[in-house]
């Protein structure tokens, strides 16, 4: 009997020692928690790049040290807010929000005419923290809030906005997470008709999350982490711990339809699917790992969360899951679903697999149509509208949407993407000098009005806000933004202009799509060679990597696409009433490359996986691509949906239009990848180029690492004794 790999042999320890491995892991989350909590998460609310005045430190984390964020009180009164009636009022609520503990002043539209609009039925008050949004207590904001309710009526409407009031949305927590596990094992339960063949992964993936989470809120003190990656977490962390774990369970039900004992059910499907899941772990991180090329912090730490959930993913997988499987491996068909029950095996009778026979009878009718349909759908992709959305372009659930909303009714839509003017000296600033500059930018012609200056703490720093006369996302807004940088500041304060910046959201906007254009093709070039490079160690071939790339790209862009044609045209998202029409935030296209190429590419791993098995086995290219996704379709069917479906929940329940556009997208390419190019263009091109799937020259062979995503030859032959 051949020797058993080590793979083999860690999986029988991670068995024997199953109280301990299980213990480990929940002590170890427990500790993680205790740390977690002492800790304390800190989430930043804005995104910046290094080498910007967006992202000085003058300009938003030293400003934050100074001064603090902010909030806006909105008020709304159709017979004015200087009426007798309710100019008392509004007064009121500007003394009250100063009292509120963190503020340090409240500037009202009473101390300064341009809060109030021109036909004066719209004015807002400026609530200064004295800390930034991450380090508000929530109690301060829910005490906001209710002040502004109390004064509302049938004659005056109060609301709270804000950079303070979208972190608040933020951080207050939503069902997205419970929604998607509950559509998980509805999800399973259909597919398999198994309460245990379904518990078991969800179990493990509880397991994974729980572990990955909490090392990412640990890690907050640390990374820049933005608002988005909580959300980015769980959809990450939910889709693939689930679809690690559900390979490996599945695998285990096929071992035991085909004979083998339950323990040795669970180490042939570690010493196989274990492998893939091990390979497409590694495969998924690259384009994660490569976001530190893009030059972004904010995008980088996407990429940390993701790296630590994925890793934690494949870690239980490998130990968590065969320690529980190795108490219940014999049950996992037990508390079968009348009609829903189907025993593990063959999956021909599947409706994926007769597709995919359809493709390989047919495959050069289907490739030309599967590469027809995915370019078409990547064509929105080249008018693609880059842009930070703000509050009022939020889910009407939160409570930054409508308040933007009246701001951009009384101010013009240049309130809503402020630019913001800093000033750091060596020494105490000159006030007049500062008012020279406030002055001379009032009077630039894409200037609608500027705010009175806040001094901080340090007499050496001031900060006034600039409120441009076009929207955010238009271009004469880049052109204002050049001009006050590039000759306002210069010619106003001569040798103190290095002290000044420029930021805000439409600077914002600027320096990240311009960092973003400068390193993408650079990052979309590294996450694909090394993508090719370990795909051509795993499968010993270069026709493989080359080809998976090829599909992986197509899927990706065609996902991109269809997600512009929804969220910028409002095609099907108008008639579904789930996401408005509106700008793709700038880093969402970045962030969904990775995600779904890294997706991508693992489907493809699990597929090629059990074709690659069989192949090696007798050498024929076409049974063992019949037999690979046989034994695949069930799976890449489950596995499809819940991904869809646990994305699908961020669309509908996210908390902010970045969730939503990554929810949206995530969920188009997962159903894009499987049911087109798993079901029908893999195989089909499979079918056409036949032995050359495996081709690799001599030279290169010799260069390439020596993997192996087969299994052992001790596991291969338990499975044969088993079938025998």
């Amino acid at each position: 009997m051949p020797e058993q790999s080590r793979i083999a042999r860690f999986t029988e320890r991670m068995m024997r020692h199953r109280r301990a491995v299980l213990s480990t892991w929940g002590i170890g989350c427990l500790v993680l928690a205790v740390v977690a909590i002492f800790m304390g998460a800190r989430i930043f609310s804005f995104v910046w790049v290094p080498g910007f005045d967006s992202s000085t430190d003058a300009a938003r984390w030293s400003l934050n040290e100074q001064t603090g964020d902010n909030a806006f009180i909105i008020v709304q009164a159709p017979d004015g807010v200087t009426a007798p009636e309710i100019l008392p009022r509004v007064a009121m609520l500007s003394n009250s929000a100063a009292q509120i503990p963190d503020v340090i002043g409240v500037v009202s539209p009473f101390d300064n005419p341009g809060q109030i609009s021109e036909d004066g039925t719209i004015a807002y008050s400026v609530v200064q923290f004295d800390v930034s949004a991450a380090d508000i207590d929530p109690t301060n904001i829910d005490r906001l809030l209710d002040l502004a309710e109390a004064v509302s009526g049938e004659d005056l409407n109060a609301s709270i906005s804000g950079s303070v009031i979208e972190a608040f949305d933020v951080q207050t927590p939503d069902n997205a997470a419970l929604a998607g596990f509950a559509l998980t094992l509805v999800i399973l339960l259909v597919a398999f008709g198994s309460v245990m063949a379904s518990v078991v992964p969800l179990m493990a993936s509880l397991a994974a999350l729980a572990a990955g989470f909490l090392v990412v809120a640990i890690a907050t003190p640390v990374i820049d982490v933005t608002q988005l990656v909580p959300a980015f977490s769980l959809m990450i962390g939910i889709g693939v711990s689930i679809d690690y774990a559900l390979y490996i369970v599945d695998r285990v039900r096929q071992n035991q339809a085909a004979g083998m004992e339950n323990d040795e059910a669970i180490v042939s499907a570690l010493d196989s699917s274990g492998r893939a899941v091990i390979f497409a772990g590694a495969l998924a991180l690259i384009p994660l790992a490569g976001l530190f090329i893009v030059g972004a912090p904010f995008i980088a730490s996407l990429g940390v969360a993701g790296i630590i959930v994925i890793l934690f993913s494949v870690l239980a997988s490998l130990t968590f899951l065969p320690a529980v499987l190795s108490y219940c491996a014999g049950s996992l068909d037990r508390w079968k679903i009348p009609k829903l029950y189907k025993p593990a095996g063959s999956g021909t009778d599947s409706t994926p697999y007769k597709i995919a026979v359809r493709a390989l009878d047919h495959p050069v009718r289907y490739v030309l149509l599967i590469v027809s349909v995915l370019v078409i759908a990547m064509l929105p992709l080249f008018n693609i509208n880059l842009g930070f959305s703000h509050g009022g372009d939020n889910p009407i659930s939160v409570h930054s949407s409508d308040p933007q909303s009246v701001l951009d009714q009384g101010f013009g839509e240049g309130f809503t993407g402020p630019l913001i003017v800093t000033i750091e000296g060596e020494s105490p600033i000159d006030s007049g000098q500062i008012e020279s500059l406030r002055n001379a930018i009032e009077a630039d012609e894409g200037v609608a009005v500027t705010s009175p200056v806040v001094f901080g703490r340090d007499p050496a720093s001031a900060v006034f806000t600039v409120l441009p006369a076009d929207e955010p996302q238009s271009d004469e807004i880049r052109r204002t933004l050049q001009r006050l940088r590039n000759d306002v500041v210069p010619e106003t304060m001569g040798e103190l202009a290095d002290g000044v910046v420029v930021g805000g959201p439409p600077a914002e906007l600027m320096d990240v799509t311009t960092t973003l254009s400068n390193r993408m093709l650079l990052y979309i070039l590294v996450s694909v060679l090394g993508t090719a490079l370990l795909l051509a160690a795993v499968f010993r071939s270069i026709v493989v990597p080359v080809k998976a790339v090829i599909v992986s790209a197509l899927s990706s862009g065609a996902a991109l696409g269809i997600m512009v044609g929804i969220v910028q045209w409002g095609f099907v998202g108008r008639w579904v009433g789930a996401i408005d029409t509106g700008p793709i935030e700038p880093y969402v296209p970045v962030m969904l490359f990775a995600l779904l190429f890294g997706i991508s590419i693992n489907y493809e791993v699990f597929l090629l996986s059990r074709v690659r098995e069989d192949y090696v086995e007798h050498g024929d290219n076409d049974r063992a691509l019949e037999a690979g996704l046989a034994s695949s379709a069930r799976f890449l069917a489950a596995a499809a949906a819940i991904m869809t479906r646990v994305f699908s929940t961020f669309l509908v329940m996210g908390d902010s239009r970045a969730t939503q556009q990554l929810g949206l997208g995530l969920g188009i390419a997962v159903f894009i990848d499987v049911m087109l190019i798993r079901f029908v263009l893999a195989p089909a091109t499979m079918k056409l180029l036949s032995k050359w799937n495996w081709w690799c020259p001599d030279w290169l062979e010799r260069y390439l690492p020596d993997f192996h995503i087969e299994p052992s030859a001790h596991s291969t032959d338990a499975a044969q004794a088993a079938a025998d």
